[in-house]
């Protein structure tokens, strides 16, 4: 274990959360923070010295700009970037460094959720609006890029070796369950306007799809549960999030009371773990988390930590709030509908920081890097387009040892109608995954 020695004259919780989660990067150091200047001047190990000024010749030094303890309101001017070095933010005067833990920081907390911006129209940070998708920069791990850097200067500064931490499992996938089945186990009436619409407006296909579901001689297209479980993925890689409540527009799920869906969730119960994909109107309401993860908890036999909400609709700090609230330990919320990439600046999982009460919580946040319906309905990708994607991001996380998370959806393989080019794909992403993963234990 090799001691490295941080020197500070600041104490703040948040320059502690950083340390730790710089610390989390690798098992064979022990990163300890002093604030006495004789202490460090008389340590004669790697050293690191956040502050204005350098302290001695054996040190890595790190500028601190101030930009780390800097009130919410003080973020809407944050400096402007130097067009003519790569992505950094609260560079130095000469713009040849910047302050890694404010900017470490600022992504991670996210703080410009925080502040003023313009809603999409499902009242969410667009990724448009994002400092990272503004600089091009939302497509690589730029955090895990800044720290691998951090720890290469370190180990050529003092001649030693900082070996990354690897993190297991690499990779897993959510499954989100905003309807159970297409057409089976709803009510007769929606039933019978349903087929009557499809016929009346000549989608002859539908209403041909609709009649042979309903007569028995096909499955409901949205019955893809047993192909999913003949994948094969380890149990703690596959996660469903199933849909328990609501009743807005975007909230069609069938009554998890139903005998048909309990027997369905026993059945994903055995093969994958579950978790609750809270409501379209959740995002701000504590009860309503509440209400769902119990009527789920029932309906489940177990009880459920793991959570990702419905369109991905996060308000800082209200949502992650609710969630603690509701003893949710997980949260795969965090990411863009509207673009694939990194939302945090990373492919590590990390607490999540409470800027409003100036915390680190025990909420544990895994970022998302891609969902299918991203492609689909947002940057109107072919599904060639999108397997290459989500391939070069999957590489990212693991060149940068983190956890590449993918959602999906039980609805994308009714290949009839919007989906009839993604037939196959899923299957060729976790071959991908999982090729990885056997090439990894045969070179350790």
């Amino acid at each position: 274990m090799i001691k490295v020695l941080l020197y500070s004259q600041t104490q703040h919780p948040r320059l502690e959360y950083v340390i730790r989660f710089i610390k989390a990067y690798s098992n064979a150091w022990d990163l300890q923070r002093t604030q006495s200047k004789e202490e460090y001047l008389a340590f004669e190990g790697p050293s690191i010295n956040y502050s204005q000024f350098p302290l001695k010749g054996s040190e890595v030094f790190l500028f601190e700009s101030g930009w780390l303890y800097k009130k919410l309101k003080d973020y809407e001017q944050i400096p402007k970037l130097n067009k003519s070095v790569d992505f950094i933010l609260f560079p130095t005067t000469d713009s040849r460094s910047f302050d890694l833990f404010a900017a470490l920081f600022y992504l991670i907390a996210r703080i410009e959720e925080y502040l003023p911006f313009p809603k999409d129209k499902h009242g969410r940070f667009p990724a448009t609006q994002s400092i990272l998708f503004k600089n091009e920069a939302l497509n690589i791990p730029i955090i895990d890029i800044w720290v691998f850097q951090f720890i290469q200067k370190l180990e050529l500064k003092f001649q030693i070796k900082i070996l990354k931490a690897q993190i297991n499992p690499s990779w897993s996938i959510g499954i989100d369950i905003d309807q159970f089945y297409k057409f089976k186990y709803k009510s007769i009436f929606k039933k019978i306007v349903g087929t009557f619409r499809a016929f009346i407006l000549g989608n002859f296909l539908e209403f041909k799809q609709r009649m042979l579901t309903y007569t028995g001689i096909q499955k409901d297209p949205f019955d893809s549960y047993h192909w999913i479980e003949s994948l094969n993925i380890e149990k703690n890689q596959i996660h469903f999030f199933i849909l328990a409540g609501g009743n807005s527009a975007y909230d069609k799920n069938q009554a998890i009371e139903l005998e048909a869906i309990k027997s369905i969730v026993d059945h994903i119960k055995t093969f994958a773990q579950i978790g609750i994909h809270p409501s379209y109107f959740s995002n701000i309401k504590a009860d309503t988390i509440a209400q769902e993860k119990s009527l789920l908890t029932k309906i489940l036999g177990g009880e459920i930590n793991k959570s990702r909400q419905h369109f991905l609709k996060i308000l800082f700090p209200e949502t992650y709030q609710n969630l603690i609230k509701n003893q949710i330990t997980f949260d795969f919320s965090l990411g863009y509908a509207d673009q694939s990439g990194f939302r945090a600046g990373t492919c590590k999982s990390f607490n999540w920081y409470d800027v409003e009460i100036e915390y680190e919580t025990s909420l544990i946040i895994y970022p998302l890097n891609a969902m299918d319906r991203t492609y689909l309905n947002y940057t109107k990708l072919t599904s060639d387009e999108a397997m290459n994607d989500i391939k070069q991001l999957f590489d990212s996380c693991m060149k940068y040892h983190g956890h590449f998370h993918l959602v999906w959806h039980n609805s994308s393989f009714d290949f009839k109608f919007e989906w009839k080019t993604w037939d196959g794909k899923l299957e060729t992403l976790v071959k991908y995954f999982k090729c990885y993963n056997n090439n990894s234990r045969n070179e350790s």
